[in-house]
């Protein structure tokens, strides 16, 4: 029989996640995730010294070594740009993006600590439980948002929006005129990456069932609606996308999603869906990508002005770095909103942290790749990180809110998982990841 102590650490990444998906505390910018996070990791520091071994990330070193060394060239950017006659980030948005850069350290170390104390059953366990409670959390939010599509109460989610989030030129209230709802989420690339990620849980959760459970579409179409609701090219791109292939490739995964029941519920709450379109103010945003209009010009349209257009974000602030600080960058918060991730690399890192960024995300994807040939099971953390970098093109998606603790703690976990049940004879060099 487990002790109490053991029963609470089998919660402890699902208490990560619903502390991601919280509300901010006060106007300060403090979040529930910072409160919760950094306690964990202290009160484990204090009591629990002996879990961190050397190296802190296991599996992850390597990975996490790159991150770390994004920062510090972040840190060299930082000081490089005081010299520079360029105005000064805010004090709030400096720490808000040193905290960024250094919470995905403690989350992996975390998640790796826990691995420690735990059999790999356990570690099995701990994921479903993580799986699921993302799963309804999102479901949760689904409803929500439809709730207030009906009664008009958009005010609910104002503890989850950032002090000037309610201004009308805000991200939030653009989006919400445009009928793109997120709940929760700040903006729609935020809300399309975490609900990308909850749709391959999801997925990844009914390989893991006996039998296929009608019940389990109750939780699939809450799933889709939060996706597709906030108009998220990530998650209609990104998501969707990548969940089929996920799905396609375990048996148990293809004959427990693609059935006959489940095809007739998903056609009939789509044709019904189609039908009600005119009470949603967002179906014509979202057709414009489903169906765009004969002539438009397709690049500029599904990278939302990235990429395409003349001039455009990303070879402004690209053409701004290069002149002035190509090395270094311009250090953490190189500016206010950035809509790329390795444009936010080199703006803050300059060619050295962008050469950083890249090594990491190569290494991490190839050495996914190799592992896969022995253990089909890490697929799953492979969808995530595939997942991760292609959103990547849209924003800094592994430091976005809330999205990103979802993937810090869930990735390294299901990796992990998969490493725990690989065959005997996977060498040990197999087992190191990024």
């Amino acid at each position: 029989m487990q002790s109490s102590p053991n029963k609470a650490l089998l919660w402890l990444p699902s208490a990560l996640i619903l502390a991601a998906l919280g509300p901010y505390l006060g106007g300060s910018g403090l979040k529930l995730e910072h409160v919760v996070i950094y306690g964990i990791f202290c009160f484990f520091l204090v009591l629990h010294s002996n879990l961190f071994r050397f190296p802190f990330w296991g599996y992850f070193s390597t990975m996490m070594y790159l991150w770390l060394g994004l920062g510090i060239c972040q840190l060299m950017g930082l000081f490089w740009s005081s010299s520079l006659a360029r105005e000064a980030p805010s004090t709030g948005r400096l720490l808000a993006a040193v905290e960024h850069q250094v919470q995905p350290l403690v989350v992996v170390a975390l998640v790796c600590a826990l691995a420690h104390t735990l059999s790999a059953d356990e570690l099995a366990t701990v994921l479903r439980r993580a799986a699921n409670v993302l799963v309804w959390a999102l479901c949760l939010n689904s409803i929500l948002i439809l709730w207030c599509m009906r009664t008009g109460s958009l005010g609910l989610f104002l503890p989850w929006i950032p002090t000037n989030g309610a201004e009308s030129d805000s991200v939030w209230v653009l989006s919400v005129e445009n009928g793109r709802l997120g709940g929760i989420f700040n903006q729609p690339f935020e809300a399309g990456l975490c609900y990308s990620l909850g749709l391959l849980a999801w997925c990844w959760l009914q390989g893991e069932r006996k039998q296929a459970a009608f019940w389990e579409l109750g939780r699939l179409l809450p799933l889709l609606f939060g996706g597709l609701i906030s108009v998220s090219k990530v998650f209609i791109f990104g998501g969707i996308p990548l969940a089929f292939i996920f799905s396609l490739m375990s048996k148990p995964r293809r004959t427990h999603i693609f059935t006959l029941k489940s095809a007739v519920v998903v056609s009939g709450v789509m044709l019904y869906a189609i039908s009600v379109s005119e009470l949603w103010n967002g179906f014509t945003f979202l057709m414009g990508f489903l169906a765009p209009e004969k002539g438009a010009d397709l690049v500029d349209l599904y990278s939302a002005n990235r990429f395409g257009g003349d001039p455009t974000q990303v070879t402004e602030y690209f053409s701004e770095v290069w002149r002035i600080s190509p090395i270094f960058g311009f250090g953490f918060a190189p500016y206010q909103v950035i809509d790329n991730g390795f444009l936010w690399a080199f703006a803050s890192g300059g060619i050295l942290g962008l050469g950083v960024f890249v090594s990491m995300i190569y290494r991490a994807l190839a050495r996914g790749r190799r592992l896969l040939r022995h253990n089909a099971e890490l697929v799953f953390p492979l969808m995530m990180l595939v997942l991760t970098v292609i959103a990547a093109l849209g924003a800094p998606s592994f430091t976005i809110n809330r999205a990103s603790t979802v993937f810090w703690t869930l990735y390294p976990l299901a990796t992990i998982v998969g490493l725990s049940q690989r065959p005997r004879g996977t060498t040990p060099a197999d087992s190191t990841v990024g």
